[in-house]
């Protein structure tokens, strides 16, 4: 139950659009180039877990019909901070440690300081990330194991 909610609320906290949409006011959606620019911005804040790499290129100028994509400022960094957040959970679930679990637990709390698990969330996206770091401090392996299958495999 604690990852099936993720995609509907994370979804949520990021946007993307693909032509040029228009019921948002102006200069509140930037180009694929200018989203990547603010993904690596708030990558350059955060450190991923023991072998996880940056993907090069992390929002796509083009949706699946060839249309320019478009992004909402701030959906960038919620993507930078939540693959941030993936790569830490899915080296959690298959360390199988608990040195790890208390790396991750102490690195995942900077969550509640960054804009995905603040002003850039409702609350339910809030309490899930919460939920996800109490799993990793009570060491229940089954629910970051399921939390990871459900939203982190495209991530990282």
């Amino acid at each position: 139950m604690l990852a099936a909610c993720a995609l509907v609320v994370l979804g949520a906290a990021t946007g993307c659009a693909q032509g040029v949409p228009t019921s948002h006011p102006s200069g509140s959606w930037v180009t694929a180039k200018q989203a990547n620019k603010e993904y690596r911005q708030a990558a350059a804040a955060l450190v991923l877990a023991d072998g996880a790499r940056w993907p090069a290129s992390p929002e796509s100028a083009k949706g699946p019909d060839g249309a320019p994509q478009y992004y909402q400022v701030g959906a960038a960094t919620n993507d930078a901070q939540f693959y941030w957040f993936c790569s830490w959970t899915t080296k959690d679930a298959t360390s199988g440690t608990d040195a790890f679990d208390a790396r991750a637990a102490a690195a995942l709390q900077q969550i509640t300081r960054l804009r995905l698990g603040g002003s850039g969330s409702d609350e339910n996206t809030k309490q899930l990330l919460d939920a996800v770091r109490a799993a990793i401090s009570g060491h229940d392996e089954a629910a970051v194991k399921e939390f990871n299958e459900k939203n982190c495999a495209s991530a990282v």
